[in-house]
């Protein structure tokens, strides 16, 4: 409810960039560094009409100059398919790139999904965002970035106990399944599970109305240019 509500405290170009980053960490179940270094080059293709089905977080990325282990020990690729609603959130951001660009004065938005607004670099952190939406709603414990990946594990496990594993990028327990395991049929049980955890947090209930996929981000993106 927080993430829907919340308006920003002043008029800042960045202001949305926070609150997408924590719906992308909820609904994928991403690493702090693989999703808040995200470029636009890791997606599937970056069509407006066929694009933005997935990405592929690499091993090691650079940032300021640094290399840094995207993923964890930097020793592989991520897989992630895109459920509908980050879909269309992913689209927006693209097309508005340049003019964030712009009104940020800076050239992180063209090449960085979640851009720092002082920096041609990435977004820092989302630690402030999360506190004003928990202030918002009353939540005193704390919560960080990793919170909501044990969130997306707790709706797996309801939802596809089976793809656990695969869905967070964890070593495979069973040998068999490391080397046996069909890729083109786990990449596709993948995206339904995805799509099913959309569907499944799209459920709750906000105002005794369901909330919609559509509605859902509509909320997210009609106040406010999605930047």
């Amino acid at each position: 409810y927080g993430l829907l509500t919340l308006q920003p405290k002043t008029k800042k170009a960045n202001f949305r960039t926070g609150i997408d980053i924590i719906l992308t960490y909820l609904l994928t179940g991403g690493r702090y560094t693989e999703i808040r270094m995200m470029r636009w080059s890791w997606f599937d293709s970056l069509d407006l009409e066929t694009g933005f089905n997935s990405f592929t977080a690499p091993p090691t990325t650079t940032d300021k100059g640094k290399k840094i282990n995207c993923v964890k020990m930097g020793k592989k690729s991520n897989w992630y398919p895109l459920c509908l609603l980050l879909k269309d959130l992913f689209k927006q951001r693209y097309k508005n790139r340049v003019a964030l660009s712009e009104a940020m004065n800076n050239k992180a938005p063209l090449d960085y999904v979640f851009p720092n607004s002082m920096s041609e670099s990435a977004f820092t952190n989302p630690k402030g965002r999360i506190e004003e939406i928990c202030n918002a709603v009353g939540i005193n414990k704390k919560i960080s970035h990793h919170s909501f990946r044990y969130t997306f594990t707790d709706i797996v496990e309801k939802l596809q106990p089976h793809l656990e594993d695969d869905a967070l990028h964890h070593t495979p327990k069973s040998l068999a399944k490391q080397v046996y395991a069909n890729r083109d049929e786990r990449k596709h049980q993948l995206r339904k599970l995805f799509q099913e955890i959309e569907d499944f947090i799209s459920t709750f209930r906000i105002s005794k109305s369901r909330l919609t996929h559509r509605r859902f981000y509509l909320l997210f993106h009609t106040s406010n240019l999605c930047n």
